[in-house]
């Protein structure tokens, strides 16, 4: 609760936050630690890469799958280093495509439709 308080008053950088990660016991104190500090974050294409959000050290499959929940899925898209991204899952049915995922389905393919087209 204090630090839910007092993130409003200070930036930190990825490997700040790398830092304090470590020091936390629990997966899921770890995983509020983010949720609490994602927008204090200067640089957050440093977290979400494979040393930090994808490192298994830090975060489990099923944290990742709440933090997605939690921070939204275009928060969690690193564009450039999209391809750090382990395993992405995404709900595709006809009823259950959210706007959210459909817009990192773009993203992505777009990002890999102007990497291939472009000259060498």
């Amino acid at each position: 609760r204090a630090l839910k308080f007092l993130s409003t008053r200070f930036w930190i950088t990825a490997a700040q936050l790398r830092s304090w990660l470590i020091l936390l016991p629990t997966w899921e104190a770890r995983e509020e630690l983010l949720v609490v500090l994602w927008k204090r974050v200067v640089d957050y294409t440093n977290v979400v890469d494979r040393a930090l959000f994808y490192n298994s050290k830090f975060f489990r499959e099923g944290d990742r799958a709440h933090l997605f929940h939690r921070l939204g899925h275009l928060n969690l898209l690193n564009p450039l280093k999209i391809e750090d991204i382990v395993k992405y899952r995404l709900q595709l049915g006809p009823q259950e495509i959210l706007w959210e995922q459909r817009r990192v389905v773009f993203a992505i393919a777009l990002i890999s439709s102007r990497e291939h087209s472009a000259p060498d």
